[in-house]
């Protein structure tokens, strides 16, 4: 590690005040910040990004444990989007299934090109753990159910709001305005990550391309005098060789019979490991950083994954777009 990146990383670490804003802000505004989406070739903008962020969590992994605490807690803070943002008269809330901040630059380059006004540009958490059931449980509707099952959920059109869920990036609804809000659940770019490509780093020049796509048949179908909330469930870290921790956290992963969260028995015996948080009162354990988890059969070769407690997994995009 540079002894420049170092110093920068320290200060992330080390200046009073809470973390974990200071390490998003970091994040989408040096990372993954525009400047660098635009100046880079795309394959160079996520290798070097995601060799930042390696570098960072294992500096954390063994040196600040505790940011994974601070991590957690704001996690598990109360939040409902049903409430908060499908409340409000005439918005649409669209969840990009899987979109991470390094996409989030995509997203503001597509709003600006067609004629948004950012009005928020900003982060949120994902549930716990980072996997898109527990989002809707805990962010959403207060039951476990997949986002396929959200169009028919009177829980939904009791509070006035109209649910749809595109399956491709292909799929298009019309989404004439008759004063309810819209919840708008996008399975891209989470699908792409099963494809046979999603095995190295190319699969990002696709998924970038993709985006216009997905932008034209939700986004621009949402009613002009809309706002537009777009965020994520979770999002995704990259474990391709070379972007994973050092540590190999066998005990840990042993535990977590090779995924990357478990909840357990209140019978069964913990171990006391450093590479796993403990969410006792969830009975949810999660590895922690970029520890690479070894599935076995189809998850084996994947190299984007969610599901445990990391910076790029938790801590997700969030935006506000006006028509201007």
């Amino acid at each position: 590690m540079k002894n420049s990146s170092f110093k920068n990383y320290s200060d992330l670490l080390l200046s009073s005040g809470q973390r974990i804003p200071r390490i998003a802000d970091w994040l989408i505004n040096s990372v993954w910040s525009e400047e660098n989406f635009a100046s880079k070739e795309n394959k160079s903008y996520l290798d070097e990004g995601e060799k930042q962020v390696r570098d960072f969590e294992e500096l954390i992994l063994n040196t600040a444990p505790g940011v994974y605490d601070e991590l957690t807690s704001l996690a598990k803070q109360k939040s409902n989007f049903l409430s908060e943002e499908l409340s409000k008269q005439k918005t649409a809330l669209v969840v990009l299934d899987g979109v991470s901040l390094r996409e989030l630059p995509i997203l503001i380059k597509l709003a600006v090109a067609t004629n948004y006004n950012i009005v928020e540009k900003s982060y949120r958490y994902s549930a716990l753990p980072s996997d898109t059931e527990s989002f809707i449980e805990q962010r959403i509707l207060g039951k476990r159910i997949s986002p396929s099952q959200l169009e028919s959920r009177k829980e939904l059109s009791a509070n006035h709001v109209r649910a749809f869920y595109y399956d491709t990036p292909i799929r298009y609804f019309d989404l004439s305005s008759n004063g309810s809000s819209f919840l708008l659940w996008s399975s891209f770019p989470d699908g792409t990550y099963m494809n046979f490509e999603a095995r190295n780093s190319s699969h990002f020049e696709t998924l970038v391309k993709q985006f216009d796509v997905v932008w034209k048949n939700i986004i621009l179908a949402i009613p002009k005098d809309y706002r537009v909330v777009i965020t994520s469930d979770h999002g995704y870290i990259y474990l391709n060789a070379g972007y994973e921790s050092s540590e190999k956290a066998e005990s840990a992963l042993l535990f977590l019979e090779q995924n990357r969260s478990k909840v357990f028995e209140t019978s069964d015996l913990i171990p006391d490991l450093s590479e796993l948080q403990i969410v006792s009162d969830m009975n949810l354990a999660m590895i922690r950083g970029r520890i690479k988890n070894r599935p076995k059969g189809s998850s084996a070769n994947k190299v984007f994954r969610h599901g445990g407690l990391s910076l790029m997994e938790i801590i997700t995009p969030f935006l506000i777009l006006e028509k201007n």
